[in-house]
């Protein structure tokens, strides 16, 4: 509450009617008097409640002669925003505009507190402070001093602007001054963003040397702004930014940085950037931008540990009964054992696809059709290795389901697949293939639940399937089937491919079980296995994807929920022996300070797959509290095969009220011709009060702990 808006209260408590004054403003007192002189005294437990604001104080004299105001404190007055202003004294001056007050002290925000010798509210936007003393740090009898604080021979709030301006300010840390600026602006607690220096943070890496980052954020509007953070150290000079821009119609983003250090003679950089927006007619547009200077400087500044860059942009509209989507897609490796062998990667894809539901009349069930196509280019033009490859297809699928007597269930699919390849430098194929796809299968399933006395549900789920697929016509390159996952969800697939070049043929028969319990308390268990045999081996797929032979891998798969804590699942591809072919398990926990995340995968070697060596790995990450203010980090990626770690991670994070400390130092393992072990050591540091609103959730330190 102003100065101008109390003296308006008052008067009209003094001349306007009781009607009026009862919409206006309630006034509070054990006594309430005007002498003969005309003063207005309120005296004893003075509380004044004006649009939304509550002032008290032990007493008030207004003197009409003198238009004065004189409040006699303590004066406590509480804002509706949430900030507080308490003093000892306080009067209005003869104009009525503005107020001033003695031995003061604002509090913003329920986080930052400034102690002033006087403090004067002027014209309803700007207080004006004097002697000043400000920190969002506790302050006890027992501990006078606050962890930081600024101290200034003057400070101005402007309310409006939303923006403190501190004069003569030094900065101090446990009361010792490490620093002093004639001239300082901070947004007051109130503002999410606002544009200025950050603070600065320390960097030290065994590349690059130690060196400090100096953020700067700009905000341009609402929905706009962006970061500049200069790294400067004795080997490197390098300006990284992020821009950022959110409306109602999409959303940009790029980030990226560019260089000049000593471990090449070539300027360097990089760009990220993504975006998505809505138009017309139900269409999203979509797209991604990524492009670097060389292979080893995402590394060697740790912005990324992409091993291959795409580029894309996709144009796509789904609705009830249809979908389409249109998409460009490059592609560049950073793999150092790629180099030199670029040229004969695909870089450049173009595809499109419409799906559209289909009546289906007398049949019943589902049905869809689908028309699809793709160019996949190469920069070479050698044969075989500069192999370019178009396709266009089309098909049609029917799907229903039928209830039969004693509880089972079937399921009947029919597809057929249309294609049409052209074929460019390769000899091995023909330059124009097609193929005629037919496939079919029909599922049996034979759920059973039971309800035990205790609340817990079970589902026992015996399935199936017979399928078959066959391919008539020539043969073509497999391009995008060549990674192929064995797992619960594709049990009963018609083709484990995932793509379009390769189908899954022959007369196979999938078979699996599956049991699932859930608890009254949200517990949840589930257990599944399956197996796939086949009338006729065929030779289509490679022994590391455990689906190879005329019998299948034994698939099993496990998962656990406990509460809304703990997930962990686990898939296992055994052969007959109970060999291990692939295994794979993910641990997710989660619980008030503490969370981990942890994964682990081992398979044997497939070089069809790209696995040249056997996989033997696990990548843990964890976030756990110490004690109320500390926590720690960890990351570590081991690599059991080879007994190394390609890369660790340890930190310690100090949060309270006031500031947050995070120290952290990794260490990447991985070297190869283009990239060296590198040890990475980094300090942050926050202060809260300044548009921080993760201080708004820190706990506030109490006295005497």
């Amino acid at each position: 509450m102003t100065a101008g808006r109390l003296f308006v209260l008052l008067w009209a408590l003094l001349f306007w009617p009781a009607t009026a004054i009862a919409q206006v403003a309630s006034l509070v007192a054990d006594e309430i008097s005007i002498d003969a002189e005309g003063r207005l005294s309120a005296n004893g437990n003075v509380e004044v409640f004006f649009e939304g604001a509550r002032l008290s104080a032990a007493g008030v004299v207004y003197d009409d002669a003198g238009q004065s105001l004189q409040l006699i404190g303590p004066v406590v007055l509480t804002e509706e925003s949430g900030s507080v202003l308490l003093a000892e004294s306080a009067t209005l001056d003869p104009e009525l505009q503005s107020a001033v007050m003695e031995s003061a002290r604002v509090i913003l925000d329920d986080q930052m507190q400034i102690a002033a010798g006087q403090v004067r509210r002027v014209n309803d936007r700007f207080t004006d402070l004097q002697r000043v003393i400000a920190s969002t740090c506790s302050v006890c009898a027992s501990n006078p001093t606050p962890t930081w604080e600024i101290r200034a021979s003057r400070v101005i709030h402007d309310q409006e602007e939303r923006q403190l301006y501190f004069s003569d300010a030094q900065f101090r840390f446990l009361g010792v001054p490490i620093f002093y600026s004639p001239q300082l602006r901070f947004p007051d607690p109130s503002v999410q963003r606002a544009s200025g220096l950050l603070l600065p943070a320390l960097r030290s890496s065994s590349s690059l040397g130690t060196g400090f980052e100096f953020p700067y954020f700009r905000v341009i509007n609402d929905n706009t702004d962006l970061l500049l953070t200069p790294y400067l150290s004795p080997e490197t000079r390098t300006l990284q930014f992020r821009y950022r821009q959110n409306s109602g119609a999409g959303r940009l983003r790029f980030e990226g940085a560019v260089s000049s250090d000593s471990l090449t003679d070539d300027p360097r950089g990089y760009l990220f950037g993504t975006g998505f927006f809505a138009l017309p007619r139900d269409f999203r547009l979509a797209f991604g931008l990524e492009a670097v200077s060389d292979r080893a400087y995402l590394l060697d500044y740790d912005f990324s540990n992409k091993d291959r860059l795409t580029n894309f942009v996709t144009l796509s509209r789904v609705r009830r009964d249809d979908a389409l989507a249109f998409s460009a897609t490059g592609f560049r490796t950073l793999r150092a054992r790629d180099a030199g062998l670029e040229n004969q990667f695909p870089d450049r894809v173009l595809e499109a696809g419409y799906r559209l539901k289909l009546p289906t009349g007398s049949l019943g069930g589902q049905a869809w059709g689908a028309v699809d196509g793709r160019i996949l280019r190469r920069p070479s033009d050698d044969d075989v290795f500069g192999r370019d490859v178009g396709r266009i297809g089309a098909s049609a699928t029917w799907w229903r389901a039928f209830a039969l007597g004693g509880g089972f269930e079937a399921e009947t699919e029919a597809q057929l697949a249309l294609d049409a390849y052209s074929i460019q430098n390769d000899s091995r194929f023909e330059e124009v293939v097609t193929r005629a796809i037919p496939s079919f299968a029909t599922t049996l399933r034979w759920p059973l639940q039971k309800t035990e006395t205790s609340g817990a549900r079970s589902l026992l789920e015996p399935v199936a399937q017979i399928a078959w697929t066959d391919v008539t016509g020539g043969d073509v390159p497999n391009e995008d089937s060549r990674v192929v996952e064995f797992d619960e969800g594709n049990l009963l697939a018609l083709s484990r491919f995932p793509g379009f070049d390769v189908y899954e043929e022959g007369l196979r028969a999938n078979l699996g079980v599956s049991w699932t319990q859930i608890r009254q308390s949200g517990n949840e268990i589930g257990l599944t296995l399956g197996k796939v045999f086949r009338a006729d081996d065929l030779g289509q797929f490679w022994d590391g994807t455990g689906l190879a032979g005329r019998s299948s891998d034994w698939l099993t798969a496990a998962r656990l929920k406990i509460g809304s804590d703990l997930h962990l699942t686990n898939r296992a591809l055994l052969g007959n022996d109970l060999s291990l072919t692939i295994n794979e398990t993910r641990l997710a926990y989660a619980r008030g300070r503490n969370a981990i995340s942890s994964t682990y995968v081992r398979s044997v070697a497939e070089p069809e797959e790209g696995r040249i060596d056997p996989l033997n790995e696990l990548a843990f990450v964890s976030v756990f509290g110490i004690e109320r203010n500390w926590r720690g980090r960890a990351e570590l990626r081991y690599d059991f095969e080879n007994e190394r770690a390609s890369r660790a991670l340890a930190g310690l994070i100090y949060e309270n009220e006031c500031f947050a400390v995070d120290v952290s130092v990794s260490r990447r393992y991985t070297s190869s011709t283009v990239v060296d072990p590198t040890t990475t050591f980094r300090v942050g540091f926050s202060l809260a009060g300044f548009g921080d609103d993760a201080a708004q959730n820190r706990a506030r330190q109490a006295c005497g702990r």
